[in-house]
């Protein structure tokens, strides 16, 4: 059992920091270069709370400084004799490197602010949007006495939206390079990530940039022989498992989890507890489940993370993020398991996979309570008569959705022109019949399927991002799909739902073709992905039982209209 102890004031009196000096013996440049990465980015990151995170959790040099410690805590004594002088200067580098994109500089904010990727945040923020607009126009007719109140109440506004980008964006190889480059400039190099002449920049970029992405990615291949993140790659003759320096970044960010991040006499000058801006809310739920954690216990068995809480929606969050701990840990940890024993043999994280919250309830007892919907019934009431008349309604969404998607193509590809959706039954290998609905339109990437297709009540068509793709700012796109349920309204007449869809005009570059099954409304997606095939959606729905006469002719009804 052992208490994780207090961070050290002093980067240098780490443990990792100390690692690194004893492996430095004959190696000085490197470790001036890892002391130059910390004493540029450490302003850089001290500054992040002067921008537009300054109501959020210290993302500061302090966090970095904890994450450094954190590393030195996890890994087994073992492990740190064997890992290499490169190892332990790039976790350093990267533990001060992975927030650094969060810094904002007046020429950056005024790039920013107004450009088109902005304003999709602010209109896809329907509170934030509305604030501004409405201050916006009490600014045309504000006396001059008013404007400096609502010009520095706009700006304000603006920081939200500008936080809500970068928290985005802070952690792409774009941004990266950014910093970088502007770090290399204040050295006065041209290239500052080296060892030995060989860059580690490529590497360093990667990594930082896994710690903002899913879990899997850890595992995930350019090629046959070519690892993401490889396990043995040399450098000058030094050894670099790339892919256990972000495992150890990424476990080492979200366990700095206490009081040391959220100072309360900081929480209390920047007033978050009166703020009204959209957004503040949940800065103020963070700092306040921040500020209960006074001590972070590790055993053989579990994490325990020790809190005093007053309110039950603190204690809550904090059970919360305890499970969200706790599956990183074990997702993380089953990803370093997948690899060789020579790997597993020389990097070990000897870390309990259960993580428990040990909360005083300080005047008021912990219950679970909470008003919560009844999928099922709520799923069964929409989906039944009271929305839809006849159940042949169901047929006229896909065919709506289909002529939606192909009109959406027009707008995109401007040599196509819309072919008709076709509508077609076929009779599988077993008697059962189903119904075909295939058109060139759109399509999906995986972002639309997630975000849009799957969710009840979202449209693509609605969104900020298929306004910039089709360009209607000048010409109005009206889908004539009426309801905004998606696709779970097919459950009312069939029992399997199989979709195939690409996106060849994606924005992400997601151009693989996907084929989606779902056994029943309730059912997890199977899918699977291709490297090729058309472009367009085709709906295959397996019907419950044989179509009758008065059913076809409804769908024919709405076939002729």
């Amino acid at each position: 059992m052992s208490i994780v102890p207090p961070t050290p004031a002093n980067i240098h009196d780490c443990r990792l920091y100390r690692v690194l000096q004893a492996k430095a013996v004959g190696h000085a440049d490197f470790l001036a270069t890892v002391d130059t990465v910390i004493a540029l980015t450490t302003p850089l990151l001290d500054a992040i709370i002067a921008g537009p995170f300054r109501e959020y959790t210290l993302h500061n040099a302090g966090h970095a400084r904890r994450v450094v410690h954190l590393m030195g805590e996890l890994v087994a004594d073992k492990t740190m004799q064997n890992l290499s002088l490169v190892e332990v200067g790039v976790l350093i580098v990267v533990a001060y490197l992975h927030d650094a994109g969060m810094t904002l500089s007046a020429t950056d904010r005024a790039e920013i602010v107004g450009s088109p990727l902005l304003d999709d945040i602010i209109r896809g923020w329907p509170d934030l949007a509305h604030a501004i607009d409405e201050t916006r126009k009490s600014l045309q007719q504000a006396s001059d006495e008013k404007r400096f109140l609502l010009e520095a109440e706009l700006y304000q506004l603006q920081e939200v939206a500008l936080a809500s980008y970068l928290r985005a964006m802070h952690a792409t190889p774009t941004r990266y390079d950014q910093v970088i480059d502007q770090l290399q400039e204040f050295a006065g190099t041209r290239d500052l990530l080296q060892f030995r002449g060989v860059s580690l920049r490529e590497t360093i970029v990667s990594i930082c940039v896994s710690h903002n992405r899913d879990v899997g990615w850890l595992a995930e291949s350019k090629g046959p022989y070519d690892q993401t993140f490889p396990r043995d790659v040399l450098i000058a003759g030094e050894r670099l498992n790339a892919q256990f320096c972000a495992a150890l970044l990424r476990l080492s960010d979200i366990l700095d989890f206490d009081r040391e991040r959220t100072p309360r006499s900081l929480f209390t000058n920047l007033g978050i507890a009166t703020r009204t801006l959209p957004g503040a809310a949940v800065s103020l739920r963070e700092w306040q489940k921040h500020l209960a954690i006074h001590t972070i216990e590790l055993t053989d068995d579990e994490i325990l993370i020790h809190a005093d809480v007053a309110q039950p929606a603190i204690e809550h969050a904090i059970r919360e993020f305890c499970a969200i701990i706790e599956r990183e840990l074990r997702d993380t940890m089953a990803v370093i398991k997948q690899n060789s024993a020579s790997v597993l043999a020389d990097y070990k994280l000897d870390l309990p996979l259960i993580v428990r919250p040990r909360i005083r309830s300080i005047g008021y007892t912990y219950k679970d309570l909470a008003f919560r919907l009844n999928q099922s019934a709520v799923l069964t009431l929409l989906m039944g008569e009271r929305l839809y008349s006849e159940p042949a309604a169901a047929v006229r969404e896909l065919i709506q959705n289909a002529v939606d998607a192909t009109l959406a193509r027009e707008r995109v590809d401007l040599r196509y022109k819309a072919s008709p959706v076709r509508v077609g039954t076929f009779i599988d290998s077993v008697g059962r019949e189903w119904l075909e609905i295939e058109d060139e339109g759109i399509g999906m990437d995986d972002h639309v399927l997630a975000e849009y297709f799957f969710k009840i009540g979202s449209s693509y068509y609605d969104s900020a991002e298929f306004r910039r793709l089709v360009g209607t700012a000048d010409v109005e796109f009206t889908p004539i799909a009426r309801f905004g349920i998606g696709i779970m309204s097919v459950f009312m007449i069939g029992d399997l739902l199989e979709v195939e869809t690409r996106n060849m005009f994606s924005p992400r570059g997601d151009i693989k073709r996907r084929v989606i099954t779902v056994e029943g409304r309730s059912a997890l997606a199977f899918v699977t992905e291709h490297d090729s095939g058309r472009q367009g959606t085709t709906i295959r729905l397996r019907l419950q039982s044989p179509p009758s006469q008065v059913f076809l002719h409804q769908v024919a009804l709405y076939l002729r209209a």
